[in-house]
């Protein structure tokens, strides 16, 4: 898995910004699988282009640098006068690209959120038993990134997401499947949840996203440019091999408690036998790694912000 980086999103705010000006189309991205207001969007285009994967139709947030560890840190969401409540989101890239989803709903609820995350380390124990290389700083920011809260009281609510199908040591070798694995992972997630301090009252788990492939990727392309057919049907994966199992969501539900949950939004990815790369004419991936495009992540919120409402009912 590739890393997503963390670079100022000030920048990535006026590059989504530039299409602004008409607004997004009718029954854009996530809106056309919404089954509580079922629309269609018969459309052939797709927005973002490959070129500019970061664009939006609509500007979230910036999110503004702040000093701490583990670095870079960055504030979004309502500003501080106006915050009603604190959060903040953790995790590797795959929580990263949650950012413009959450920013939805933390601009609604009128919350403001710190994002702490780097790139293939997910906000568990687990680091200890990742393979090195491109995760060989993951122990460290794990340390300050739990030690992080000490400081930061005012936050009451976690967010996390990671790379479901990311490999773990098994007796010194790198293995991604098995119940060793399985169990790897859960007593990881166990252990950093349950060491969070008091103050934090709530963690949510985003159950992750299907990944993509580099056919398929291509695929889109080439049936853009044909402008013969929707790129999404005609280039959908199985899901079966796409949306792999997350061990955090099985976490929380085997913790048994209203302070840990989870939000799964699949069914905005895939029905019961595919999943697909575009959708209500929105790109819905910006690399053959499975990171979302800032423009199918902001239509995400409004159906995260769904989710978590009603999780907020139990609070």
């Amino acid at each position: 898995m590739a890393g997503a980086s963390n670079a100022s999103t000030r920048t990535a705010a006026a590059a989504a910004a530039a299409p602004a000006a008409a607004g997004p189309p009718a029954c854009f991205g996530a809106a056309a699988r919404d089954t509580e207001k079922p629309c269609s969007n018969p459309t052939l285009s797709v927005f973002p282009t490959a070129e500019k994967v970061d664009a939006d139709y609509v500007p979230g947030s910036p999110c503004d640098p702040v000093g701490g560890n583990p670095a870079p840190i960055c504030l979004f969401g309502v500003p501080e006068a106006k915050a009603k409540r604190h959060f903040a989101l953790l995790g590797d890239s795959h929580a990263l690209h949650w950012r413009r989803a959450i920013d939805v709903v933390a601009l609604a609820e009128r919350w403001r959120g710190y994002t702490i995350t780097t790139a293939a380390c997910p906000f568990s124990a687990a680091v200890k038993q990742l393979p090195q290389g491109l995760r060989a700083g993951c122990r460290e920011w794990y340390r300050l990134a739990m030690s992080w809260f000490k400081d930061h009281p005012e936050v009451d609510t976690v967010f996390t997401s990671s790379f479901a199908p990311l490999p773990v040591e098994v007796k010194g070798v790198p293995s991604g499947g098995g119940k060793e694995v399985f169990d790897i992972k859960i007593a990881g997630y166990r252990r950093t949840w349950t060491s969070l301090p008091k103050t934090v009252k709530h963690v949510i788990h985003i159950r992750d996203n299907p990944l993509t492939f580099q056919d398929t990727f291509d695929c889109v392309q080439r049936v853009i440019a044909e402008r013969t057919q929707p790129a999404g049907p005609a280039c959908a994966s199985a899901r079966k091999g796409s949306l792999r199992y997350d061990t955090a969501v099985a976490t929380a539900k085997l913790l048994r408690s209203p302070r840990y949950q989870y939000a799964d939004l699949s069914k905005f990815f895939c029905d019961a036998t595919l999943c697909y790369p575009v959708i209500g004419g929105a790109r819905v991936f910006k690399d053959a790694f499975g990171h979302l495009t800032t423009a199918y992540s902001r239509t995400l919120g409004p159906y995260l912000r769904r989710e978590v409402r009603r999780l907020m009912k139990s609070w």
